[in-house]
């Protein structure tokens, strides 16, 4: 029975010129190198403003190369901008920015066989986006789930699909993937056997079942939000997730690296501006 360990991190939120955060990555980097899984993956916002700032995208990928396990990422509204949307965050996506993502970190979406399972992952920024390359990432996606056949498929973004079922319409300050390209990409969903939906974005783990699908939400690495200016969804703690899969099984642990700290935006100011002023709206909360 093969097995296939995974650790997925998310929402690391590194800078150089800014290194709040890195002492917590410190502590994954740590962990993760003690643990030695079969791969790294980082779910996005890997970068502290990295759609405006190229150099905290450069300094993270030099902080992902002190890890000794293999690593892949997929890419967060703070490394290449946020889906159009009248709630959307910050820059938009555009593909200047893409270009000196994947300068960094490779392929915005990939497939891998990794013992009986079989990986997606996308750029959920392309969703809605209206960009050549969306019309490509959805040709990509209809040849990656048939190609998958009769294993399980475990797939990676970086928003949840939802909140708490598929035919929702709120999009909280672009907190889920939108509607249109969420109906789309379930379609597609249904075509083969996905077990597995782990996303990050929102820095609150959480772990449901719905339609058979197990979603999985990473917290982040870096922070959390104050109750506020975001609802409690899930928990808010720092970490990470760790996947074991065995055969077509796959078993899910939330941990904090030793030595991590919960750290809480609003004490941050630095980082992201002063919350304190924004408790107000909490319509505005990633």
């Amino acid at each position: 029975m093969a097995k296939f360990k995974l650790i997925q991190v998310s929402d690391t939120h590194l800078s150089r010129e800014r290194p709040y955060f890195v002492p917590n990555w410190d502590a994954v980097v740590a962990h993760v190198n003690a643990a030695q899984p079969d791969m790294l993956l980082n779910t996005g916002d890997i970068a502290l403003n990295g759609e405006n700032v190229p150099d905290d995208l450069a300094f993270a990928a030099e902080q992902h190369g002190r890890l000794t396990v293999p690593v892949h990422a997929i890419p967060g509204n703070h490394d290449i901008g946020d889906n159009p949307s009248p709630n959307s965050h910050g820059a938009g996506i555009s593909d200047p920015r893409r270009e000196i993502y994947r300068s960094h970190f490779g392929a915005e979406q990939w497939t891998m066989a990794a013992g009986d399972w079989f990986f997606i992952a996308l750029n959920a920024q392309l969703l809605g986006s209206g960009l050549p390359a969306e019309a490509a990432q959805w040709a990509f996606l209809e040849q990656a789930f048939s190609t998958a056949g009769e294993r399980p498929v475990a797939l990676f973004l970086h928003k949840p699909l939802f909140r708490d079922t598929s035919d929702e319409a709120h999009e909280a300050a672009g907190r889920y993937v939108l509607r249109e390209p969420r109906m789309q990409l379930l379609s597609l969903m249904r075509q083969a056997k996905v077990r597995l939906v782990a996303c990050g974005h929102v820095h609150q783990h959480r772990m449901f079942e719905h339609d058979g699908v197990c979603h999985v939400w990473a917290p982040s690495t870096a922070f959390i939000l104050p109750d506020e200016f975001q609802p409690r969804i899930g928990t808010k703690e720092v970490g990470l997730v760790e996947y074991d899969f065995e055969g077509t099984e796959v078993a899910v642990r939330f941990v904090t690296p030793a030595g991590a700290q919960h750290l809480n935006l609003v004490d941050v100011p630095g980082a992201y501006g002063d919350l304190r002023s924004k408790v107000a709206a909490p319509s505005a909360a990633r």
